[in-house]
């Protein structure tokens, strides 16, 4: 039987492998172990640097040791005076304009000035994806040059951080190619804008979503948009229905109401929607007020609901009748398989009721009941339960002091 050597491999099994290693193994590690494998790393041209790992010494050791068109993605930043180094490095001595195959670049703790000097060298590139972490939290000066690049370029991908006014510091292209955008924040004004002037945009992330004006009743819709992410938004059920009312090809599948004072009221109208809804798998619901009233609203919900598989509730004040709601629900709910209830005040008997509910839950493997005062006789409810139900695979215990009577 014949033996393969591991150089006999076509090139392009090499560089597959290349592409999920680092920039120094490849350089200083690979390349000096025959004189075949420093052929199949010169011709590599799929790099991916990163600059912020390296002292500006390495960095020209490396990019000296690579061509500039073998470079498809770089990431620096001109935080420190170190940094800044490396940024005058690429402008002056290298020529970043020799980097032609750039197809992703990524600029941390950048400002205005900087950002100026540095998108004209690049502009005749062809990046399809710009990343821009702004070093000024609350930039004023207008971004006229980004405004430009996103243009030119006919960028897929954009992400600015930092940048909490930037919709009104950057002129929006009237004409947008982008299919993935992340920003800090926006307004509901400025996020219709945006779909206006973005027609084949699939993806928006924004950290805020903040209402300024009722969105107008008009009949406008944006059916480009597949997907949607706030991570704070700050708005009632009403005002999320209008801005959901935009994309209707969006399909709620996560939704995370962390934080937004929704109280009973709001887990009353969630509870509504749950029961119709076929979509939604995640929920998280922490910290929003949520007493026994709403626990029972959802609690219901959750009955007929055959899709959702996680539900948060935590840091709430369900309390131990909010719980007995939840327990009655387990017993026949057949899809939850992760409940936090953590902080809730449920106390001894709502972890009994919990404990009990389990003999006959079939489905549920994560269960999070951390400061809950439960005490020793709570916790011993539940880890008795643990002898029957073998499905549940994670319980959280945390910070549940005893409790002597």
């Amino acid at each position: 039987m014949s033996s393969i050597c591991l150089l006999d491999f076509p090139v392009e099994i090499f560089h597959r492998i290349f592409d999920y290693l680092d920039t120094r193994t490849i350089i200083r590690s690979l390349r000096c172990v025959c004189r075949q494998l420093n052929g199949i790393v010169n011709i590599y041209n799929r790099y991916e640097i990163d600059l912020t790992l390296f002292t500006k010494v390495q960095c020209e050791f490396i990019l000296q040791s690579i061509c500039c068109e073998n470079i498809i993605s770089l990431i620096f930043s001109v935080d420190f005076k170190e940094q800044s180094d490396k940024a005058d490095y690429l402008l002056t001595i290298l020529n970043i304009q020799q980097f032609s195959c750039l197809r992703s670049l990524k600029l941390l703790h950048v400002n205005k000035n900087e950002l100026d000097r540095f998108l004209p060298c690049i502009i005749n590139f062809s990046l399809i994806s710009l990343s821009i972490q702004l070093s000024d939290f609350f930039q004023t000066a207008s971004l006229s040059s980004l405004s430009t690049a996103i243009t030119q370029w006919k960028l897929r991908k954009l992400h600015i951080f930092n940048g909490h006014n930037l919709i009104k510091i950057l002129p929006w292209p009237v004409d947008c190619n982008l299919n993935h955008l992340t920003i800090t924040s926006c307004t509901d004004q400025e996020y219709r804008s945006i779909l206006e002037h973005s027609p084949f945009l699939r993806t928006f992330v924004m950290e805020y979503c903040l209402i300024i004006n009722t969105i107008p009743s008009v009949n406008s819709s944006y059916p480009q948009l597949t997907s949607l992410v706030m991570n704070y938004s700050f708005l009632s059920f009403g005002q999320l229905n209008s801005l959901l009312s935009l994309t209707p090809s969006l399909t709620l599948r996560i939704l995370n109401l962390r934080l937004n004072h929704i109280d009973d009221n709001g887990a009353e109208y969630l509870a509504n929607t749950l029961m119709s809804n076929t979509t939604l798998t995640t929920l998280y619901l922490w910290n929003n007020q949520i007493r026994s009233t709403g626990a029972r609203y959802l609690a219901d919900a959750l009955q007929k609901n055959t899709t959702v598989t996680t539900l948060d509730l935590g840091r709430n004040q369900i309390g131990t009748a909010g719980t007995k709601y939840l327990a009655d629900m387990l017993r026949i709910n057949s899809t939850l398989t992760t409940l936090s209830l953590w902080d809730n005040e449920i106390k001894v008997k709502g972890a009994e009721y919990l404990a009990t509910a389990l003999k006959t839950n079939k489905t549920l493997t994560t269960l999070d009941m951390g400061f809950n005062q439960i005490g020793d006789n709570g916790e011993q409810y539940l880890l008795d339960t643990l002898h029957t139900h073998k499905i549940l695979i994670t319980l959280n215990l945390d910070n549940n002091p005893l409790i002597f009577t």
